[in-house]
């Protein structure tokens, strides 16, 4: 599945028989026809053969454009020593959002989306190949919309309307949207009898805070169960509620952070779900959500920017390390005492130098 203002690059491959300009058509679904043609010749140069990155080349990554973007734009991006010939992904804080092939030297370049209303400040890139090879660099986004602060993932608990009890647990169940690993999911029943909309998720912050956002994030690898509108609401004992606030997803699988209306004190929010972006599912499903709140007496949590790690090489690809020059040229120094226990006493005259021998006596100290 494509999404709406992306850009993608597609690669076939195909083999002629003989040389000449061949059309290629390639048919959309909603109806457009793209045509253009392909000039085969002979002697065209073979891809290389056997490994052209050796097992110890580290991975590179760098930003030709920069490395601050605004967000709803695009970070460039080139990176090398990759395996080659084959699809890596590409992951922002974590988060996959899509993939690239690389070329035969384990090479490529992408333009990858920078989603509106991604936090302002520092993000991390990760481009990361089916041999654990990776490289990752950190970017920066300008952007309205502010750091994701404060986050609440300790003692939160959450209970929803219907779960997928046939689904590897942890998955399916209610839990898994809480557990602070947006790689589980919670999933409504979806054997039969089916659960079909309006779907319930209310969320046990386990204590009463001063709430600010939300961020959603949709299941990953899946566009099943994706959301497209739901109803916010807020209690302090579980049973009253207030503060009803709507709100509608993108389709994207990108994560989503939703202001509140209004700073809210809670301890319990109910999600219900009223529509999904595919009207043909009436199942709903979640990767994981997350509240950001202040308690009673408690300051803002300090923004921690993220870190690029780097790859290590096997263990037998062993660096022989270099001295480090020095800031200053070293200058020998004379030392003050002999360096054998005795001395020696030269005698003679200097006009008896070089006319013949002298001999040195040597005396004992």
């Amino acid at each position: 599945m494509l999404t709406a203002g992306g850009l993608y690059d597609l690669r076939v491959s195909h083999t002629w028989s003989h040389t000449g300009t061949f059309p290629i058509t390639v048919k959309l679904s909603d109806g457009r026809v793209l045509v253009t043609s392909v000039t085969v010749r002979d002697g065209a140069p073979a891809q290389p053969t056997g490994p052209v990155v050796g097992p110890c080349d580290k991975p590179t990554v760098s930003f030709p454009s920069g490395s601050s973007v605004r967000d709803d734009s695009r970070l460039d991006v080139s990176f090398t020593h990759l395996t080659p010939n084959t699809w890596v992904d590409v992951l922002i804080d974590d988060t996959k959002i899509g993939t690239v092939h690389t070329d035969a030297t384990g090479s490529g370049t992408q333009d990858v989306p920078i989603t509106y209303q991604t936090p302002s400040g520092a993000h991390l890139l990760r481009i990361a190949g089916p041999d654990g090879r990776f490289v990752e660099k950190v970017f920066t986004v300008t952007s309205k919309t502010p750091p994701f602060l404060n986050a609440i993932t300790s003692g939160v608990t959450a209970k929803a309307s219907s779960e997928a009890s046939n689904e590897t647990a942890p998955n399916g169940r209610a839990s898994a949207a809480v557990d602070g690993n947006p790689n589980t999911f919670w999933h409504s029943r979806w054997e039969a009898p089916v659960a079909t909309y309006p779907h319930t998720l209310t969320v046990d912050l386990g204590r009463e805070y001063a709430l600010s956002a939300m961020r959603w994030v949709s299941r990953r690898g899946n566009p099943n169960g994706r959301v497209k509108t739901l109803v916010l609401e807020f209690s302090t004992d579980g049973s009253h509620w207030t503060g009803r606030q709507p709100v509608t997803l993108p389709s994207s699988s990108y994560p989503t952070i939703v202001s509140l209306s209004k700073q809210t004190d809670a301890r319990y929010v109910r999600i219900t779900m009223t529509s999904p972006q595919d009207a043909s599912q009436p199942f709903a499903a979640i990767g994981e959500v997350i509240f950001t709140g202040l308690a009673n007496g408690h300051a803002d949590q300090p923004r921690h920017d993220p870190t690029a790690r780097t790859w290590t090489p096997p263990a037998h690809c062993q660096v022989t390390p270099e001295p480090s020059p020095t800031g200053r040229p070293t200058t020998p120094q004379p030392t003050t005492t002999p360096a054998s226990g005795s001395t020696a006493t030269p005698t003679g005259t200097a006009s008896q130098a070089g006319t013949r021998p002298t001999r040195l006596p040597a005396t004992g100290r």
